[in-house]
């Protein structure tokens, strides 16, 4: 910031102005009005980073919300898939899965958790393989 020549002179500079006899009250004034810019740059920085929390957490509940209703919406186009596949109205409604023995014994299918496109096209090439 300031190197020792700079604060030498500033010394003497100050020394000659105010006088030996001012210069402790001028330091103390000084002093305190350092001490008083600090505290208010730190509230301000306080107060943006408050603000700047506040706009944060605005944005995610909004991200939230956005997300769970394209949730519902992708929730509800597959359920409307599901029915129309149960209904025979599909291609896929003829290729159904063969399961026979699938699990191995544990009583739960190699592929559950998959869509069932993927299920489906693996049991397609199974049965045609």
């Amino acid at each position: 910031m300031f190197g020792v020549e700079e604060v030498l002179l500033l010394s003497v500079i100050v020394l000659v102005v105010f006088g030996p006899d001012k210069l402790p009250e001028v330091a103390r004034v000084l002093g305190k009005a350092a001490k008083e810019f600090r505290k208010v740059t730190y509230t301000a920085q306080r107060a943006w980073d408050e603000i700047g929390r506040e706009i944060d957490l605005q944005e995610a509940q909004t991200m939230a919300v956005q997300l769970e209703e394209k949730r519902k919406t992708e929730a509800g186009s597959q359920t409307g898939e599901d029915r129309s596949a149960s209904s025979g109205d599909s291609p896929q409604a003829d290729s159904a899965p063969v399961l026979e023995n699938a699990g191995g014994g544990q009583g739960e299918a190699p592929d559950a958790g998959c869509p069932p496109e993927i299920v489906n096209s693996k049991t397609e090439e199974q049965i045609n393989g």
